[in-house]
């Protein structure tokens, strides 16, 4: 079975533990918790990658962590659950996009901790980490998008963005 047909199968107790793991945001911006939760899904399949990050220097880039496939599942993902949730992506080619859309948060690795968390006490599989977090930031742009303080297209940009940002970028220590 490959992942994404896995993913398919376990998805209610991915949209459970998105759940929960969104109520560990920080939740006064909405624009930010969606930046989190991208970024954690970035940094997510960055650590499934080979790359030994103790050995970089924190907010350094890493380019070629992930492959193309990797990050081609991720999008196919996003697109199948913004659908799902009655989200357009089609709104991504002409997005306004916000002008801050490139802030990177150093606090990253502390929700990196409570996702671990969460997902132990659920009892989800690793590799459905990254699409946890990912689904995290889909289910605040449905809800940004129903209350009106967040268009859908730009929220899902923003969204693709900062999980590449995530994948790319070497995380700094949260416990210093």
């Amino acid at each position: 079975m490959s992942l994404l047909e896995s993913i398919q199968k376990d998805f209610a107790s991915i949209s459970e533990t998105a759940g929960l793991f969104l109520k560990e945001l920080p939740g006064n911006d909405i624009k930010k918790d969606v930046i989190l939760a991208a970024e954690l899904a970035g940094l997510l399949l960055q650590r499934g990658s080979d790359v030994d990050l103790s050995k970089l220097e924190p907010g350094n880039v890493v380019l070629g962590a992930i492959d193309d496939e990797t990050y081609e599942l991720m999008h196919r993902f996003l697109f199948a659950a913004a659908q799902s949730g009655g989200l357009d992506p089609t709104g991504l080619f002409k997005p306004e996009l916000p002008e801050d859309i490139d802030v990177y948060y150093p606090e990253i690795t502390e929700y990196e901790t409570r996702l671990y968390s969460i997902c132990k006490d659920q009892d989800v599989k690793p590799e459905y980490y990254p699409f946890i977090s990912a689904f995290t930031a889909i289910r605040l742009i449905m809800a940004g998008a129903e209350l009106e303080i967040m268009e859908p297209g730009a929220g899902l940009a923003m969204t693709l963005y900062h999980i590449n940002a995530g994948s790319k970028t070497v995380p700094y220590d949260s416990s210093k």
